[in-house]
């Protein structure tokens, strides 16, 4: 038995197990706790360790363990029961969206309106200019309304490009930094920039 192996089984078994318990536990696994050679909690611990060892009941404890007894980390036994020792991974959760879909709202006409935004070619020249252009995948034919929906829906549903970067935020950067656009809209982007702090 390897001898890392060993040690670990036998110190989660005495110390997370006192002897009530691990008699159950030994029992769980087919195991007479009172035939263990041994007069310790420990010497027990070692000696229950080398029978599952001696007569093929690793899997059999990567099974009963876990289930038993969720609080101990048992990833020891991974190489003897992978099958049965693989974690749990809870799925991302998606990403919280930047600005409220009010807002979004808010900004629509704007975009829309934007010169550079009124045919697939500016759209496509304005994703590049702004910074944007590798995080979008969207078809740029269409109204300007729609795709100016769309492309604020999908940035704002990206997120964060880097720490204190976003998508959107890049976007309505440079569209405020435009000389051309009404000072309404520029207080409307400012101000649903600092609100988000964008």
């Amino acid at each position: 038995m390897p001898t890392d192996l060993m040690m670990g089984l036998r110190d989660i078994f005495a110390t997370y197990f006192d002897v009530e318990g691990l008699t159950d536990f030994a029992l769980a696994l087919d195991v007479d706790y009172e035939n263990l050679s041994g007069s310790t909690k420990s010497a027990k611990a070692r000696e229950l360790a080398l029978h599952l060892w001696r007569h093929s009941k690793l899997a059999k404890l990567a099974e009963v363990g876990p289930k038993q007894r969720p609080d101990i980390d048992w990833c020891l036994l991974a190489p003897y029961a992978p099958d049965l020792l693989k974690p749990v991974i809870d799925p991302p959760s998606p990403p919280e969206p930047i600005i409220d879909f009010t807002d979004i709202q808010r900004l629509l006409p704007i975009l829309s309106s934007y010169p550079l935004f009124q045919t697939p070619d500016g759209r496509n020249t304005l994703l590049a200019i702004s910074g944007i252009a590798p995080f979008v995948n969207l078809d740029l034919n269409g109204s300007a309304q729609l795709v100016a929906s769309s492309l604020l829906v999908k940035l704002n549903e990206y997120g964060e490009i880097g720490p204190g970067d976003t998508a959107i935020g890049r976007l309505l950067a440079y569209v405020a930094a435009d000389a051309a656009l009404p000072p309404s809209h520029k207080d409307l982007i400012a101000a649903i920039a600092t609100k988000y702090g964008l």
